[in-house]
């Protein structure tokens, strides 16, 4: 095909912009028509715009009069995509997306072959252009608080876990961190942060710098986190800490919000006696399980109350035995001894009245595997079998069918009793008793005896 087809000058259709699922996108190569020279095909390439080392692949070939094919890069778009053809009517080459996926968000060109006036072959490409997948924020994920400084504690960075059914306990001159994460969508939105309170007319809006945590691949969105600082003071009482992302700020329920903040007043606290409440217990690593071995498990019990509390602990099988008078435990010998319930009490004293609260918390320390006693009942069976081939060789030789030799009987019944004996002294404990298999141990310790299989008694031979 030498006429009526030429190109010069190539272009692609710039910038396009999609959320995924988006359909009927068209990525459509022109050229302009000049005499004497000819098309030989027209590719568009691809490449990944997040490698700048990366070149340009074509994923899709079209040539005159010829059904357009998808290359083996371009076999990514099988069964989603539409090749418009180049004929002598319609010359422009096309693909048309039926719907857009995150793989889509790629750099590409078009490169158009032909030939010249002289017959040699020529190249000519398009400017670049870019396919930009857009996700849309979702509501926040969570929203969790840390205790960064306190007047009155000397645990720091602990985290308070906000229940929506429950007060947020605080005192006032508290430095508190407030972290909120989730979806902020493609490109990436921010955080907003609000202050709502009963007390204060109109909410109070901080804005803070929100940090891209990672990606989110399947839905070609980012994930990120924003952190808020506050120093608590007497006006947040009741007061709910709200986070979202500012492109959501006019949607219903696209927010996450603390508790109620229940704030104790430096000046209540001077004046107000308050007996003892609000015991929580922080356990670090918070496991459901603890292997043995490990370096420690920290136990810490906070108390609210005026005057302030104070602390003992104590395990739930011995309360006798005062483990810390402080609000501090450490379980430094991680064994499964420590299994069991761990009690914090805390107390104050009012007009000679000591008010006391607890709180108790499960440390459960797993067992450690029985890998000696399985790896020595392997070797018994593999003993016990091996005997056992060997003596029926023996028998098919010498014995008749109907005979059983005794002595080998025996030898076999020692070794089942040394079995189980050893299974049972590895896995049980030692104050367990066991039952043996029926006369096994008689018959080890006299080797005059023998086990009729037969029969089912002892018998006195010659050995």
């Amino acid at each position: 095909m030498k006429k009526g087809i030429l190109a010069l000058k190539v272009t692609i259709t710039q910038n396009i912009t999609g959320f995924v699922g988006k359909k009927d996108t068209r990525l459509t190569c022109s050229f302009n028509v000049e005499k004497y020279q000819s098309l030989i095909s027209v590719s568009i390439t691809a490449k990944n715009e997040a490698d700048k080392y990366a070149t340009y692949t074509p994923i899709a070939v079209f040539k005159p009069q010829q059904a357009a094919v998808l290359t083996i890069p371009g076999d990514y778009l099988f069964g989603r995509v539409t090749l418009t053809n180049v004929t002598n009517l319609f010359i422009d080459a096309a693909i048309r997306f039926d719907t857009l996926e995150c793989i889509d968000e790629k750099d590409y060109m078009c490169i158009y072959n032909y030939f010249d006036k002289n017959d040699a072959v020529k190249k000519e490409r398009s400017e670049p252009t870019r396919i930009l997948i857009k996700a849309s924020s979702t509501k926040p994920d969570s929203i969790s608080s840390f205790k960064v400084s306190s007047k009155s504690d000397t645990i720091t960075n602990r985290q308070l876990n906000p229940d929506a059914n429950s007060l947020l306990f605080l005192r006032e001159g508290e430095t508190v961190m407030f972290t909120c994460t989730g979806n902020i969508g493609k490109p990436p939105g921010k955080f907003i942060w609000q202050k709502t309170s009963p007390l204060q007319k109109e909410a109070v809006i901080y804005h803070t710098k929100t940090t891209v945590k990672e990606e989110m691949p399947k839905i070609c969105s980012l994930k990120g986190t924003s952190d808020l600082t506050l120093q608590i003071s007497a006006n947040d009482l009741n007061a709910k800490i709200r986070c979202f992302e500012e492109s959501q700020a006019d949607v219903p329920g696209m927010f996450i919000e603390t508790s109620l903040l229940d704030v104790q007043c430096e000046y209540d606290l001077l004046l107000l006696s308050v007996p003892v409440k609000h015991v929580n217990i922080n356990k670090q690593p918070n496991k459901k399980r603890h292997e043995r071995l490990m370096d420690n498990i920290i136990l810490t019990c906070e108390g609210s109350g005026n005057p302030e509390p104070t602390y003992l602990w104590f395990k739930q099988d011995n309360k006798k035995k005062i483990l810390s008078r402080t609000n501090l435990y450490v379980i430094n010998d991680v064994i499964r001894n420590n299994t069991g319930v761990y009690i914090c009490e805390a107390s104050n004293i009012i007009d000679n009245v000591q008010y006391r609260k607890y709180n108790s918390v499960n440390i459960d320390i797993v067992h450690a595997t029985y890998a000696i006693p399985v790896t020595c009942a392997v070797v018994i069976v593999v003993v016990f079998l091996a005997v056992r081939k060997s003596n029926c060789k023996r028998h098919k030789k010498n014995v008749p069918d109907d005979t059983v030799i005794y002595s080998e009987v025996n030898e076999q019944t020692k070794l089942k009793y040394r079995w189980r004996k050893n299974l049972t002294t590895a896995v049980q404990p030692d104050d367990v008793q066991h039952d043996s298999t029926d006369g096994a141990e008689e018959v080890a310790r006299d080797p005059t005896l023998k086990y009729n299989m037969i029969t089912g008694k002892l018998l006195y031979t010659d050995v």
